[in-house]
């Protein structure tokens, strides 16, 4: 990835900015057509039996330079929040079957507990999880929590939340003594593993002291990178349902020009528009302003507008599918399985709204 497909100039903190710039534009085309090249969509079918065949693609990911995107300049990144979310756009377009979004989102918390000056980082596979826990000196312990992209993780980045001490942000080698972790049930998408661990004085890589705050304002870019992913899956799964009723016929004409259809996506478009200024919104804010309550009140909307919407809409490209929608030779269900796959991690989109209206109301009280 060169320098010259990031907008490096400084942007407007004002909502004008929502608009992609040129050179987002650009980053955008550019992964999209690395994605279709390296095949991840047939990875992707192929991963739902062996998660281990998409492997080599990390290399690849890192080798482009895309896990350093949206990392300042001074730890070895290149972009802004904003680029961020348009490369996970395209990696859930694309049903990335590699660790990319665990590994963006787990940088990004890192930045928030201020890692050490000079510290590179976007190497690793990394996987997060968020829970109860406590640290003493090096060592940490923890209820039992949910990490997402665990398998194959070089590393585990972990929020653990004492309440009413401190809040810690640990790393953590998946193979240390005292990291007791398990499957979590049978993976809809076993390109996006989900992990149960729980630290019994477990040897940490790093400890970082967040001041005292909440784990959500901690958490706003995590959702952020999540949302952005969400988003392209449900503008992957628009643009098949749209190329299908472009393509298939009945009764004479083309599917997409019957009304009941039009309407259909008519509804899918305006979903994906919403979620996509949601999600570049987010970003903004969390340039400006990751830990204000405003950054996490739209960032959480983001996230439950996003899984909302690529759930509605990959439902939606199965029924304009007809009887080939709910078969397993059409790409449709991948894109179904990847949204409630992430839902595991996150919540259903309906708590994701309460969360949203209760952060909300508290600044009314």
């Amino acid at each position: 990835m060169t320098g010259s497909s990031i907008a490096e100039a400084s942007r407007p903190s004002d909502w004008t900015a929502l608009v992609p710039t040129p050179e987002s534009l650009a980053l955008a085309a550019s992964a999209r057509d690395h994605f279709a090249k390296l095949g991840t969509r047939q990875l992707a079918r192929e991963a739902l039996a062996d998660a281990r065949t998409a492997e080599s693609l990390w290399h690849s990911l890192v080798d482009a330079g895309y896990p350093q995107i949206g990392v300042p300049e001074s730890r070895g990144g290149i972009g802004d929040a904003f680029d961020l979310t348009v490369l996970l756009e395209e990696a859930g377009r694309a049903l990335l079957p590699a660790p990319l979004l665990t590994t963006c989102a787990s940088i990004q918390l890192l930045l928030q507990a201020e890692p050490t000056e000079g510290e590179e980082v976007g190497h690793a596979h990394l996987a997060f999880g968020v829970g109860r826990g406590r640290v003493h000196g090096t060592r940490a312990h923890s209820e039992v929590l949910t990490v997402v992209d665990g398998h194959g993780a070089t590393e585990y980045v972990i929020v653990l939340d004492d309440p009413g001490v401190d809040i810690h942000v640990v790393t953590v080698d998946p193979r240390a003594t005292g990291v007791r972790s398990t499957a979590k049930g049978a993976d809809l998408d076993a390109s996006r593993s989900i992990v149960e661990i729980a630290l019994d004085r477990a040897e940490t890589t790093s400890v970082r002291t967040v001041p005292r705050t909440s784990v959500a304002e901690l958490l706003s870019p995590v959702r952020m990178c999540i949302a952005a992913d969400l988003l392209g899956v449900a503008a992957g799964a628009l643009h098949d349902a749209i190329e299908h009723v472009q393509r298939r016929h009945q009764f004479g004409r083309p599917l997409g020009a019957f009304q009941a259809v039009k309407h259909q996506l008519v509804e899918a478009y305006v979903s994906v528009e919403k979620t996509r200024s949601l999600v570049h919104g987010s970003a903004l804010a969390v340039t400006d302003s990751p830990r204000e309550h405003e950054t996490t009140v739209l960032t959480t909307l983001a996230l439950a507008t996003a899984l909302r919407t690529s759930i509605d809409v990959s439902g939606r490209y199965i029924q304009l599918l007809g009887a080939m929608g709910v078969t397993f030779e059409s790409d449709a269900h991948l894109y179904l399985r990847r949204a409630h796959q992430t839902a595991q991690a996150t919540g259903s989109a309906a708590a994701l709204f309460a969360q949203a209206a209760a952060l909300q109301r508290s600044t009314h009280v």
